[in-house]
This record gives structure tokens, sequence and C-alpha cells, in this order.
């Protein structure tokens, strides 16, 4: 029998190659943590006058808050939060507020429902905190029922991308110790979405309203529906928004006030709040002292890096500053000129603008 010459062994490579495209095409988001925009990036207060606010600095476009007095989510967002107020800047009156406009913001303050058999039994909702490990944050709740049965439930919150760097945000709900014969279920509202294939669960997602608009020129998608829980195993709910957060935050600081300039975002990642604050002297001299003492020119530039990686103290009084020598030098120069920029009436900061651009250039 004459012996095929047919190429089997690279007729299989080239089919492997197309499946691992196909799938490559079809990849599930990913989850962008656990680098965070802020630290803590996990922290309670009160935001936009609600009281009991969690806030999650989950990535640099997705921030996310949550009501622990209901356990609901109050909001998602692009940009930051601005701190303010007694605790952080001796200013009373002020109170912490969101900057940046939202990609969704909860329309149901009471969203849980628990029913057995057709009957409504959610009698109270607690709070019983949070924890943080691996890098990600667990939400616990407990669901008082009128029957003396108590539920607890685990949402872990995080901010998640696709392979194009589209950016969303998914909740993972467990149910820990439901007797069996309840549902479980949770109202969820979706804005700043396209499509419907933007948004994907593993759970009974049962869509009560929709509605098509154009925002800004974008055809953009609301819904509001119910997901009913898994009764094992974790249920997810994941949202990929678009380009633009579709939803107006009314607080301003300014029109460059929505998101934070690159040092800004460095300061806030790092350890720096623990001894300076942008206005008051605390444990170390505020930035804007340092500002005014310090003139924007690259030889100050440069040793106020060094004094940030090496550490060092007698400048400012008794107190030593820690040293950061796991701070990248590119980083730290971003947080110098930051800092620099903040005395806008100072000659040499006014003279030594061009040297903070020709900086940015050689990096």
């Amino acid at each position: 029998m004459k012996k095929s010459t047919w190429p089997f062994p690279a007729l299989f490579n080239i089919l492997f190659v197309l499946l691992m495209i196909g799938c490559a095409k079809n990849e599930k988001p990913s989850h962008v943590g656990p680098d965070r925009p802020a630290n803590p990036w996990a922290f309670r207060s009160v935001l936009d006058l609600k009281p009991r606010i969690l806030t999650l600095a989950l990535h640099d476009d997705v921030w996310a808050a949550y009501r622990t007095d209901s356990c609901s989510l109050y909001k998602v967002w692009k940009g930051h939060v601005h701190l303010q107020g007694a605790v952080y800047d001796n200013a009373h009156g002020p109170q912490p507020i969101s900057i940046g406009d939202s990609w969704l913001e909860n329309k149901h303050p009471n969203p849980w429902r628990v029913t057995q058999n057709g009957q409504d039994l959610l009698q109270e909702v607690k709070y019983k905190g949070h924890s943080l490990k691996d890098g990600q944050a667990t939400l616990e709740y407990q669901l008082v029922l009128n029957n003396g049965t108590n539920i607890e439930i685990h949402e872990r919150p995080e901010a998640i991308a696709n392979k194009d760097g589209q950016v969303g945000f998914e909740r993972v709900f467990t149910i820990v110790n439901a007797p069996p014969g309840y549902e479980i279920s949770i109202a969820e509202n979706v804005n700043s979405v396209a499509l419907h294939r933007n948004i994907e669960t593993n759970g009974d997602w049962k869509i009560d309203s929709e509605s098509k608009e154009d925002i800004r020129g974008k055809q953009v998608l609301t819904l509001d529906g119910r997901l009913t829980l898994k009764q094992d195993g974790e249920t997810f709910f994941r949202t990929l928004f678009i380009s633009t957060p579709m939803i107006d935050n009314p607080n301003s600081l300014g029109a460059d006030e929505k998101t934070l300039s690159l040092g800004e975002r460095l300061i806030a990642k790092n350890d720096c709040k623990t001894c300076h604050n942008a206005k008051v002297q605390t444990v170390g001299p505020s930035y804007l002292q340092i500002a005014k003492r310090y003139p924007m020119d690259q030889s100050e530039i440069e040793r106020l890096t060094t004094k940030i990686i090496k550490g060092g103290g007698g400048i400012w009084g008794s107190q030593v500053m820690s040293a950061h020598p796991e701070l990248p030098v590119p980083d730290a120069k971003e947080m110098v000129r930051y800092i620099l920029s903040l005395d806008t009436t100072d000659v040499g900061q006014k003279g030594g603008q061009g040297v903070a651009v020709e900086l940015v250039a050689e990096l």
C-alpha cells in the first residue's frame, strides 16, 4: 500500500493555532487588581453627604462605593475621592466627595429580597464588615428573616478588563448558609453599556425594563432587573463599560480635577498621607510648605527624589522620613514635580516649568 504523503503533523499544528486564536477572541475579562490606585485602597467615610460609605479604589478608572447601612452598592465611577474635612485637612464643614463621572449609580437603596413559596421573608439586612485577603476585598452581609433564620452573604467586587482594555465591574456573590427552599435575589441596574453582550452572569438575571438613548453622541443601553443567586457556588455579575462614563457628577473642584495628575496618583498609591497633608503640617511638613521652600528646578527635583528614596531628616525638625528603596526613580520624580507645582506664586516655580517638561521628555 502506498504511504500517504498528507502532512498530518503540519495540518494539526495549523488547526491548533487557529483554535487558540479563536479561544483568544472569546476569552473572558480578567481581574485588574491587586495593583490599586490608592493606599489605603479600602476605607470608610462620609461620601457625598452619605454616612457609613465603604470606598474601594479598585483601578485608576474603576472606583466603587457601598452603603454599609443597607448593604447596597452606591456607585461605580472613574475618578477619585477628594478627602476633605476635619479628619483630613483640619477644615470644619466640608466632607469627602467623589470626583469624576459615574459608570453606574445604583437606584435601589434596599435591593435584597428573600422569598419562600412566593412569600417575602426579609426583615432586616446587617453589614458585618469587610476583609482584605490576597489583594481583594470581601464584604459580608447578614439577611435576617422574619421566621428567625439568618442567611450570610459574601460579596467580592473587582475591576475587570478585556484584552482590548475595555474596563468593567464584577460582583461575585456567595451564599454561605441558606437552608433549602429559599430564593435570594438582588436588584441590579446597569448604565454606561452599549450592548446586552457587555453583561455576563451565571445567575438568573431577569430584566424588568430597558431603554436606549443617545448621550454625548454615543448609544447607551440602560437596564434594570433582578439577579437571583445560585444556591451552590459563586454567582458572578460582570459589566463591561463603554469608553466614557455617562452619568455626570455634580461635584466639582475645577475643570481639571475630575482625574488626578500622575504625581497625585502616585502619592495616593504610596504611604505619603501617613505623615503629610496637602495644606496642613502633621507629622511632617505639608506639600504646600515644601513647594514654598524649594523652587521648581532640576537640581531640587533630583535632590528631593533622592531624599524620598533614601530617607533622612533634620530639615523640618526631629522627625525622620522613612526610606522608600522600592520606589522607582521616575515615580519619585513625578511626585516631586507635583508637590513643587503647588506653589504657583514662586518665581523659581514659574521659571522652572520648562525644566519639568524636559524631564518628562527624558523619561
